[in-house]
């Protein structure tokens, strides 16, 4: 009777073990795919990312983050939508930007960031994505100013965070809205005082960005830094930051920083603008002018 009894327990023991090994197992599957889905996001969101005006991505880069995010929105079809959990509707929401489809991302990211604010244990890291995802959407929208609050709700939450991957993260909302109150300040260019505090936020924002930013992003922070030190004409800061953004990035940065020019044109500092670009790029080697 005892050894009948020990065995049933040892059998029992076994039967717990591998059901616990099965539950590790899945939430080592899910966290895997979080990551996945985290790193497509932060391909698809990027300012240079082929998927940035909508349409199929062109780039293999791109064309894997946007299979991976439509993949994950799949499978959430055989799910009810009562059972998401916040990186669903930020996967779903992924799936939707690379389609070019923003006000159905928009929704998406919203419903995230809900989740999430409704949730004690939703991670830090996550409602920065979210966050970051939603200020890309309306940027891309046209909706500089909503925008420009959601990174400023970003800052607000993380931007005292000591950690790298977050100080990189609040780099990525500073550089953005940078760049709208760079555009802003374009268009309110004869408001004198509005122009001033456009232009002025967005170079304060764009300092702190270079100090914390990824080097992946540098040469867009300096490449934006530059500019906007050009529009308040401190020219020799505006050259320092320029030349090193073009030594980093080579022509991508140059055609990057020429577009930049041509948005909401104001003369004649686009067009002194564009001359300086010229006369940098003519004094970087080749190998930078064929990069």
């Amino acid at each position: 009777m005892n050894s009948e009894i020990e065995r049933l327990r040892a059998k029992a023991t076994d039967g717990v073990e591998q059901i616990q090994a099965g539950v590790n197992q899945s939430h080592i599957s899910k966290a895997a795919k979080e990551r996945e889905i985290n790193e497509a996001g932060l391909v698809l969101l990027r300012p240079d990312s082929k998927t940035a005006g909508g349409g199929e991505p062109t780039d293999e880069v791109n064309q894997r983050a946007a299979a991976t995010v439509r993949e994950a929105r799949e499978t959430l079809k055989t799910r009810p939508e009562s059972d998401f959990t916040a990186s669903d509707f930020y996967a779903r929401g992924l799936a939707f930007i690379s389609e070019g489809n923003l006000q159905s991302a928009l929704i998406a990211f919203d419903d995230a960031i809900s989740l999430s604010d409704s949730s004690s244990e939703a991670a830090p890291q996550q409602i920065s994505l979210y966050l970051v995802a939603k200020g890309v959407t309306l940027s891309r929208l046209n909706r500089p100013f909503d925008a420009i609050a959601t990174y400023s709700e970003l800052d607000q939450h993380f931007g005292a965070d000591p950690t790298t991957a977050m100080r990189e993260r609040v780099a990525m909302g500073l550089i953005q809205a940078g760049v709208n109150k760079l555009l802003l300040a374009k268009q309110f260019w004869n408001n004198g005082p509005l122009k001033r505090d456009f232009l002025c936020s967005a170079n304060a924002g764009l300092k702190r960005a270079k100090r914390q930013c990824s080097q992946q992003d540098r040469a867009m922070v300096l490449g934006n830094l530059g500019y906007g030190l050009f529009l308040i004409a401190d020219l020799q800061a505006a050259e320092a930051a320029t030349l090193e953004c073009l030594q980093l990035g080579g022509k991508k940065t140059l055609d990057e920083q020429l577009a930049d020019a041509n948005l909401h044109r104001i003369e004649p500092e686009d067009s002194q603008y564009e001359a300086m670009l010229a006369r940098l790029w003519a004094t970087l080697p080749p190998a930078n002018n064929s990069s």
